[in-house]
């Protein structure tokens, strides 16, 4: 069923921008996020759990979303989520270098989201929102399940990858970041044995196929304060899971549970 909900999501996400650039109509990186935020909170799952930020710390935030995936048996890991929308015509990602003003000055996202990663420990990815026509879509294809191109829909990438196709001339593109082994469909995160943690992985592990360096594994009573400020609202945000120093919050969260 888990699966079932990521792959649909991408599979959404990828009609929606055929369909937006078919009939014209602008579907941008908020509103994507938005509606799927919507659908899968609809799915009403005991499976995902889905917080969004108070009004009142969205000054506050440091990136669009922040996914928690794991198991109460081999723990959660932490990713910090930017997401971006391919553009239709020119295949590049057009805002993936995108300054905005923060209480340090005007920062590249990039600059944030390495910030924010690294003072609450989670790892950071960029999202991508994608729909692509191709003669052959296999060469960007780096999971070892079938070609399924509507999974195309929503890939992730580590910030290392974005940071490299950023100072590199022509390396903006879907084909050039879709070459990377790292760009997976997003269900990889759940489903996939190489990224999740095991009972046997608790404290520091290396995912392998994310190419990240040790990180740390969350415990489900971690994880659990997070599902008591969905019941009691983002106010009793857990400051044990955020940096108080830093002071920067997600937009959204999601709470994936593998095992539920």
């Amino acid at each position: 069923m888990l699966s079932h909900i990521l792959e649909t999501a991408a599979r959404y996400t990828w009609e929606t921008l055929r369909d937006s650039n078919a009939y014209r109509i602008s579907q941008g990186e908020e509103t994507i996020t938005d509606n799927l935020l919507l659908y899968l909170l609809r799915q009403s799952l005991a499976s995902i759990h889905v917080i969004k930020t108070p009004k009142d710390k969205e000054p506050l935030m440091g990136t669009d979303w922040e996914w928690w995936i794991g198991s109460k048996a081999g723990g959660f890991l932490r990713y910090a989520v930017q997401a971006k929308k391919l553009d239709y015509k020119s295949h590049r990602y057009l805002k993936l270098k995108h300054v905005v003003n923060t209480q340090w000055g005007m920062e590249d996202q990039q600059t944030i989201l390495k910030r924010y990663s690294a003072a609450n420990f989670a790892m950071p990815l960029y999202a991508l929102y994608n729909f692509i026509e191709l003669e052959d879509y296999q060469p960007y294809w780096q999971c070892p399940n079938p070609l399924e191109p509507e999974q195309f829909g929503i890939t992730v990438t580590p910030l290392h990858n974005i940071e490299k196709a950023i100072a590199t001339r022509g390396s903006r593109s879907f084909e050039s970041l879709h070459t990377c082994s790292e760009t997976i469909p997003v269900r990889c995160l759940a489903v996939c044995p190489r990224i999740r943690p095991s009972p046997s992985a608790m404290g520091l592990i290396q995912g392998a196929k994310l190419d990240f360096h040790e990180t740390k594994v969350y415990s489900y009573d971690e994880v659990s304060l997070l599902l008591l400020a969905e019941q009691r609202g983002l106010d009793a945000f857990p400051h044990s899971l955020y940096s108080s120093d830093l002071g920067l919050y997600p937009k959204h969260i999601a709470v994936v549970e593998t095992d539920a």
